[in-house]
């Protein structure tokens, strides 16, 4: 009986050495079959593009003592994209560029001048409150606050101000453009 296996998959030579011609021409090719091709290599994958204007800016101080009422200086932009918002590193001011819908959120560590004193900050638009921004605490206090402004007349300017007298520390500003 012949074997199955050597006459499907294997091909005599003359010399009489068996060579696999799956190894060779790889499979499905018979004999003396085309050899395939490389397969073709891909092109540069298109990055895809985000839909609409879309700005947002990260900024952070480490530390700084302001006085009451004073406004927070940021020292470091550390993600600033887009043209609708823009700031200058150790500047308190964040500045608006575009009229529109910002949401605009806050995190520090407050230490007053003694323990159990009032800490607080509270969003500037403008120089004036932003309503519902205001956080407050016993220090040391880890005060988080948010708030969304509207802009219809630009430039406009928020920056982050304290309430009281304090040190604060790891301060962290988020801005970004809804609408």
């Amino acid at each position: 009986m012949e074997n199955n296996f050597n006459s499907r998959h294997f091909r005599h030579c003359e010399n009489g050495i068996e060579i696999n011609n799956n190894l060779i021409n790889g499979p499905g090719v018979v004999g003396s079959g085309i050899i395939p091709t490389s397969p073709t290599v891909p092109t540069t994958p298109t990055v895809p593009t985000i839909p609409g204007d879309i700005s947002f800016g990260v900024f952070n101080t480490t530390t700084a003592t302001v006085a009451a009422g004073g406004d927070v200086p940021l020292d470091t932009n550390t993600t600033l994209i887009g043209t609708a918002i823009s700031h200058t590193p150790g500047d308190a001011a964040i500045v608006l560029n575009e009229p529109g819908t910002y949401s605009v959120t806050y995190t520090a560590v407050a230490t007053g001048l003694t323990v159990g004193d009032a800490v607080g900050l509270q969003i500037l638009q403008d120089a004036a409150v932003v309503p519902g921004s205001t956080t407050a605490g016993t220090s040391p206090a880890t005060l988080t606050g948010s708030a969304t402004v509207t802009v219809t007349t630009v430039p406009s300017t928020i920056v982050l101000n304290s309430v009281n007298a304090a040190t604060l520390t790891d301060v962290t500003v988020n801005v970004s453009k809804t609408a």
